[in-house]
């Protein structure tokens, strides 16, 4: 019997209750868990407080790193802003070895919303902290009231991995973030961008799949062409695992 690839899923830290009270969880949507598993992999939460765990890298075919709140501006050699929330440089950390890792060892990496930001950072880019106040005429990219359907589009560049998967030219995307990449990192090319020139997708040059958007394709279903994201990643890993 074949086995799925392995793909392990960053989590998401966050305060919730349990039987006794609130209290500190480790959590992961589960539309990132449903889609890596209707595309063929077998996905696992990587808890990011427990601290690096190499042992885990010998079961990992592939990575993929969720949303959430904004990487600490420090790490990329700026004071916070005003806008700047949620914080954890605990999970910055994690995350950016986890990218550092899957790069140098060419483990498929695929990375969404702030995972995109922290594999830039991770790699030596920066962030735009606030697009609003720091983009001239940018567009609304805060559509949490139409999270699983698009709000504008985005052009891919050809000659790309997203290109591959999507085709180049426009693609439709929903938006639920107010940061994006604004230098890029070293080996890191932009490879789609929203109409306002916010940077929508990265991939590292040279590598076999190394991606990052900054939309949400979890969100938008197994029907919308983004799903297409997933399936590429599980391929990419099915390989390394073979």
């Amino acid at each position: 019997m074949t086995r799925r690839p392995v793909v392990g899923v960053t989590s998401i830290p966050k305060e919730a209750m349990s039987g006794f009270g609130p209290n500190p969880h480790e959590t992961v949507p589960e539309f990132y868990l449903r889609m890596l598993a209707l595309a063929g992999a077998a996905p696992i939460v990587l808890p990011v407080h427990a601290g690096w765990n190499e042992d885990v890298q010998s079961v990992l075919d592939a990575v993929v790193l969720t949303g959430g709140g904004d990487v600490d501006p420090t790490a990329y050699g700026r004071e916070p802003g005003p806008t700047v929330y949620g914080v954890d440089s605990s999970r910055d950390d994690v995350e950016f070895r986890l990218v550092r890792w899957a790069v140098d060892g060419d483990v498929p990496l695929l990375a969404v919303c702030r995972g995109v930001q922290a594999m830039n950072v991770a790699l030596g880019g920066s962030l735009v902290q606030d697009i609003t106040t720091e983009v001239a005429g940018a567009l609304d990219h805060v559509r949490t009231d139409h999270h699983d359907g698009p709000v504008h589009d985005v052009r891919i560049e050809p000659d790309s991995l997203l290109a591959e998967l999507l085709g180049s030219g426009a693609a439709e995307v929903n938006s639920m973030h107010h940061q994006a990449v604004e230098a890029a990192g070293e080996n890191v090319r932009v490879v789609a961008t929203a109409p306002d020139g916010v940077v929508e997708g990265i991939e590292v040059r040279g590598a076999g799949f190394a991606l990052g958007v900054q939309w949400h394709p979890e969100c938008l279903g197994k029907e919308d062409p983004s799903f297409r994201i997933f399936e590429g990643l599980v391929r990419a890993a099915a390989r390394r695992r073979t």
